[in-house]
């Protein structure tokens, strides 16, 4: 899910209101079939603004920027990471900086993009009935469980990886006691859309028939 603009302008007038920092981790940017204002675009004296290419590009790009609210603030943020890490890689800096600048960067993006939305459709045939969320281009969809099955969702996260499906509960996504009762399905872990489609199927196969959560924490 993306924040959708009306949202990210009344929150930003908010913390515009009260001086709050605001970071803004937008790691999946790239992907977003629906572009939409940054907080650090609204309210730039405000946010620290990181993004990088592991998420959207390659998990071993391990190489993120961020821009600051302002040069003195950036500054002292370069001073902790040299204290912290000396510096980032010199090999993955310069590699990150030829793609970008060589095009290679674009073209991989269009192709991965192109890919999301391949197994985004598949989701879609797969679990056809099921009111999932997803972006077209990304790589997860969230699937809310309530009435679908009687059983606790981070069991359920378990007896799918059990299967070979890269599923989390919401759990691990809330920050109080009343978290979602959904599951984040992953559909860019899998080598091949086929190993994708196989795991959506068993998907909607245990979702369709409850024996196979008979047993489990209610």
């Amino acid at each position: 899910m993306t924040i959708p603009e009306a949202r990210r302008r009344a929150l930003a007038e908010c913390c515009q209101r009260y001086n709050i920092t605001v970071i803004e981790d937008d790691a999946y940017a790239a992907l977003s079939d629906a572009p939409v204002p940054t907080f650090a675009g609204l309210i730039p004296e405000l946010t620290w603004y990181l993004t990088g290419l592991s998420k959207c590009f390659g998990p071993g790009l391990r190489i993120a920027f961020v821009k600051g609210p302002d040069r003195q603030m950036t500054q002292l943020l370069s001073g902790v990471l040299r204290a912290l890490t000396v510096m980032s890689s010199p090999l993955t800096n310069a590699l990150a900086r030829q793609w970008i600048n060589d095009g290679t960067a674009d073209r991989m993006l269009i192709a991965i993009r192109q890919e999301a939305g391949i197994r985004q459709q598949i989701a879609a045939a797969c679990l056809t009935g099921y009111p999932f969320q997803a972006d077209s281009a990304g790589y997860h969809l969230w699937l809310p469980l309530p009435g679908l099955v009687n059983a606790n969702a981070s069991d359920i996260a378990a007896k799918l990886r059990e299967k070979g499906i890269s599923a989390v509960s919401g759990a691990a996504f809330c920050t109080g006691n009343l978290p979602a009762d959904a599951l984040r399905i992953c559909l860019g872990g899998s080598q091949s859309r086929q190993q994708c489609e196989e795991g959506l199927k068993i998907l909607a196969a245990m979702l369709a028939d409850p024996i196979h959560f008979s047993g489990m924490a209610i």
